[in-house]
């Protein structure tokens, strides 16, 4: 039976398709039927909240350096869309703002790239974005530094968090809990069937990355997860529409 909660969350937008962490890729996942997009987050220089996955810029983006190196100024300029092909030219790296504005109402998985970079008040600045948009029932923020998203959780209680890995978890409902987690996202050969029914009893949603195989996606769409990251949102609406009773 399909699990009828499971979203599609498109990663980094369609990025199949369009380039990644671009408009042009959230705006294609939306067209493809993703009920959300999974986007990563970085701080410029000048404090500059930005859309863009690589702590030092070159493979998707026309400048060398790091981006906390780099001013907004610059950094508008550059061509983020240009290295996936020629028609995408031109695109621009989107300020978080931007994304939030525009897709108003769609769910958004706002990954913070603050594990190799330690951006110092990225988890106050993040908050005051979500409190002034009134987000809290439709953001998740995610990151690898899990110490983060504990800081996050003392700060705003009603955020959510969600702690990304890609190893196998001892005790994932106690290793939750201990950071006030609200989400587990594991890449998906680190998820262990028995553990996922452990956690969803416990009322820890479990998001899983990046998906794009379609036997997997069967797979997935017939558990207890909550959200499938995946860069082919088109694929898995369409294995999620065959599943439906």
């Amino acid at each position: 039976m399909n699990h009828n909660g499971c979203k599609v969350i498109a990663h980094r937008g369609a990025s199949a398709y369009a380039p990644e962490n671009t408009m042009p890729a959230f705006q294609l996942a939306m067209e493809q039927g993703a009920d959300g997009i999974e986007l990563d987050v970085q701080m410029t220089r000048d404090g500059e909240l930005v859309v863009v996955h690589d702590e030092r810029l070159g493979r998707t983006v026309d400048l060398d350096g790091y981006v906390y190196e780099i001013d907004w100024a610059v950094l508008s300029h550059a061509d983020a869309g240009g290295w996936f092909h020629s028609q995408y030219r031109g695109t621009r790296i989107p300020r978080l703002e931007e994304v939030i504005r525009h897709f108003a109402g769609t769910l958004l998985n706002i990954e913070l790239k603050n594990s190799v970079v330690d951006y110092v008040g990225l988890e106050v600045r993040i908050l005051q974005l979500i409190d002034h948009y009134g987000l809290y029932d439709r953001v998740v923020v995610s990151s690898f530094n899990h110490e983060s998203m504990a800081i996050l959780k003392q700060l705003d209680a009603r955020v959510k968090t969600g702690l990304l890995f890609d190893a196998v978890l001892h005790d994932p409902v106690r290793y939750a809990i201990s950071a006030g987690a609200d989400c587990l996202h594991p890449a998906c050969h680190a998820l262990r069937m028995g553990q996922l029914d452990q956690l969803t009893a416990n009322g820890i949603q479990v998001n899983t990355w990046t998906v794009d195989d379609e036997q997997v996606m069967r797979v997935l769409c017939q558990t207890p997860v909550s959200w499938i990251i995946t860069n082919y949102p088109d694929r898995l609406r369409r294995i999620m529409d065959t599943l439906k009773p």
